[in-house]
């Protein structure tokens, strides 16, 4: 009985084995369909393949401050603060852009003293091409300042867009020029 039940078990483990096999030997994307097998049989994990970020456009802007600052929280600066900016800056084929960012204070002397965190959310108007483009994520700044400070740069995530930027996504890569201006370069796998 015991071994009549060690064959059922073997035979389904080759039967489960194998569809894994065939499954990786179906795939179309040029790779080695035996290489893939062998992996799968292993348990190692197939590379994750990612789309190649390109530039889409850049807008560029002078230096900004907030047009209101909610002081929320305890006086001062506190968790909850909002900064809210907008503005208007210029596309890489000179077409008008403007923009409305809010900032959110989530953090006071993090990751270390004298800098705090804010969750930013922007949006990149085209008026007259009815188009948009979001970004949203976290950034690090000095206490005592509203934006970024000079010659440093971020990383955020771009989450979206509308008209001619429907669908898009990837990452806005801002630099605050030691100038005081400003570029945003938003990469997508478009």
């Amino acid at each position: 009985m015991r071994t009549s039940r060690f064959i059922v078990l073997s035979t389904a483990l080759l039967l489960v084995g194998g569809a894994f096999a065939a499954f990786a030997a179906t795939r179309s994307d040029g790779t080695d369909a035996r290489r893939d097998a062998a992996r799968v049989g292993a348990k190692s994990e197939t590379p994750r393949k990612f789309c190649p970020l390109k530039p889409l456009v850049t807008v560029s802007h002078g230096p900004v401050t907030p047009v209101a600052l909610v002081d929320n929280g305890t006086p001062g600066d506190s968790a909850g603060d909002e900064r809210i900016f907008a503005f208007d800056g210029t596309d890489d084929r000179g077409r008008t852009v403007h923009i409305d960012w809010t900032m959110t204070t989530t953090g006071i002397n993090v990751p270390e003293a004298g800098l705090q965190t804010r969750i930013n959310n922007g949006v990149f108007s085209w008026p007259d091409v009815n188009s948009q483009m979001t970004l949203n994520g976290i950034g690090v700044y000095p206490n005592s300042g509203s934006v970024l400070a000079p010659s440093a740069q971020l990383d955020r995530p771009l989450v979206g867009g509308s008209g001619e930027f429907a669908s898009v996504n990837g990452m806005v890569h801002s630099d605050h020029l030691p100038s005081g201006d400003w570029t945003h370069t938003f990469y997508t796998c478009r």
